[in-house]
This record gives structure tokens, sequence and C-alpha cells, in this order.
């Protein structure tokens, strides 16, 4: 099959909270990923052929470890940058 040019994405999503297993996850506390939102993340993923990706909700300063906001790695996302990434709130 590798012959085949056969596209492959990987991708790590973090909950899905209108299916699944981590549909109570929003009644403990948990920021999910809407389906609607999830089907347009994956689109985008497809659309732009990315081949490895995470797709996490919430704000980055919910899920960006204190020790970790001050890494390059996060640098672009962390709270306070000023060219940090942003989805708007009425965003599909």
């Amino acid at each position: 099959m590798a012959n085949c040019c056969l596209y492959t994405a990987g991708s790590a999503w973090g909950p899905w909270g209108g299916t699944g297993v981590a549909t109570d996850f929003s009644g403990r506390g948990y920021e999910t990923i809407p389906t609607g939102k999830g089907l347009l993340a994956l689109h985008a993923l497809q659309a732009h052929g990315r081949v490895q990706t995470g797709v996490i909700p919430g704000e980055p300063g919910t899920w960006i470890p204190l020790a970790g906001r001050q890494s390059s790695f996060f640098s672009l996302l962390a709270p306070g940058n000023e060219h940090a990434a942003h989805v708007p709130e009425n965003s599909p």
C-alpha cells in the first residue's frame, strides 16, 4: 500500500463533548470540543494537508503547564503574548 500514494494523517484530539466517551466531561469542569467545531477542524486539517497535529479545546492558559509558559515551544500560544493564537468566541 505504500506505493499507492495514499494520504495519512495523525491527529491528537481533545475530548469531544457531543459524542463518544467524553460527553460527561463538561459536567466535570473540562472544556470539550463541540461536534460542529471538531468537524470544521477536521476539514481544515484535511484541506491544509496537516499530517501531524493536535486539537485541544479551551484557551491555551488552561492547558499549558505553568512551567511551560516560558518555553519557546509554547511562546506563540502562551497567555499574555501579543501574537498569541486566538479563536474568536463566535466562531463556528
